[in-house]
């Protein structure tokens, strides 16, 4: 068995830096993770970047971690039902199990950070999945994910599991519902991949000219409808949809307030609009406010996954049930985790959707 685990850290803005960590001694509540894959994400980028409020460096980076239990301790097999061999799908957020989050089976109140985002000073530093190994201790939460599914699919959990979280748990998507989305990136790919799942009767995805090739695969994995937007017009999305307009739209594009603009003209009334995700400080519309009284609108930001939609979106996974293996992805070696990053900024229309760093390879 190893020793020595590698992890990566980023010290100051843009420098990364891999750092070989004696491999702890466990206690009975806790166990430690070889790491498998774990997914390139966004705010990883911004992390990379230093330019993330309230996480200072240096940090551990890595927050969609999948891995096989390398060791654990005798409570921490009974707490999870796991044992050495299983593989396991690890949540980024920790959970203090005392709080009004933690209660109500939310999200924690009280722990701020979590995998991805901890110092490398804090305990062993095992805190990250862009790293060989991580440490799962009583405040972790995990998932256990079949050994049959391959790294591509397993990688795209953590997108599917914001995905049901905003298409399904606050857009309310179900049997017969009418959705759009908006955005053609891994967001608006998890979004309307939960809607589809959860049994919605038509799915529409929206883009923009440039996501021609992301607009034919969507059409492959089976979403019903795509619409490639010409304009910044806030009605050329309302007028282009078929006569039924949609009961839920969720907008998963970063930084566009015209988005925003194009989702409530779009919707029914008495429909729902999904903001999800950041759109940052400086992204406003204007709008009048009576205009969501009067056509009866229900408007909502919703943050990322819980456990719930995380447990769901291993299961749809595991279902096979959606084609997850059509999705364009690319895999880099630990030591390519900046060239993975550096990716994200490619402006290249045909770049992979989601890319994935394989610690082990």
């Amino acid at each position: 068995m190893a020793t020595i685990a590698t992890t990566a850290v980023v010290t100051a803005p843009r420098t990364l830096e891999f750092r070989e960590v004696p491999l702890p001694r466990l206690g009975p509540g806790e166990a430690l993770v070889q790491v498998e894959t774990n997914g390139v994400c966004g705010s990883d980028l911004e992390l990379y970047e230093g330019s993330v409020a309230g996480y200072p460096l240096p940090i551990v980076m890595g927050h969609e971690p999948v891995g096989r239990i390398a060791d654990i301790g005798p409570v921490a097999r009974r707490r999870w039902q796991v044992d050495v061999g299983d593989r396991v799908v690890v949540n980024s957020a920790l959970r203090c199990g005392r709080c009004a989050g933690c209660v109500a089976g939310d999200r924690c109140l009280e722990l701020r950070t979590g995998y991805g985002t901890r110092s490398p000073e804090l305990g062993c530093g095992l805190w990250g999945g862009f790293a060989t190994h991580l440490l799962l201790t009583a405040e972790s939460m995990i998932v256990r994910m079949s050994p049959a599914v391959g790294l591509a699919a397993v990688a795209f959990h953590n997108p599917l599991a914001n995905g049901f979280q905003w298409s399904v748990t606050a857009g309310g998507i179900g049997v017969g519902t009418t959705a759009v989305v908006i955005g053609a990136g891994p967001r608006g790919f998890a979004c309307a991949l939960a809607a589809l799942y959860a049994g919605a009767a038509h799915v529409t995805m929206a883009g923009l000219g440039q996501d021609t090739s992301r607009l034919a695969l969507a059409a492959q994995m089976g979403i019903h409808h795509t619409i490639a937007l010409e304009t910044a017009d806030s009605h050329e999305l309302r007028d282009r949809l078929a006569a039924e307009r949609p009961s839920v739209v969720v907008d998963t594009t970063p930084r566009s307030a015209t988005a925003v603009r194009q989702a409530l003209d779009a919707v029914a009334d008495g429909g729902r609009v999904v903001i999800a995700g950041l759109k940052g400080p400086a992204t406003t519309i204007d709008l009048p406010l009576d205009t969501i009284v009067l056509r009866r609108l229900t408007v909502t930001g919703p943050l990322s996954k819980t456990q719930r939609s995380l447990e769901a979106a291993v299961r749809a996974v595991e279902s096979g049930r959606l084609p997850l293996e059509k999705l364009t992805t690319r895999s880099y070696p630990l030591r390519g985790l900046a060239e993975s990053i550096e990716a994200l900024r490619s402006a290249d229309p045909d770049r992979p959707l989601h890319m994935r760093v394989d610690p082990m390879t």
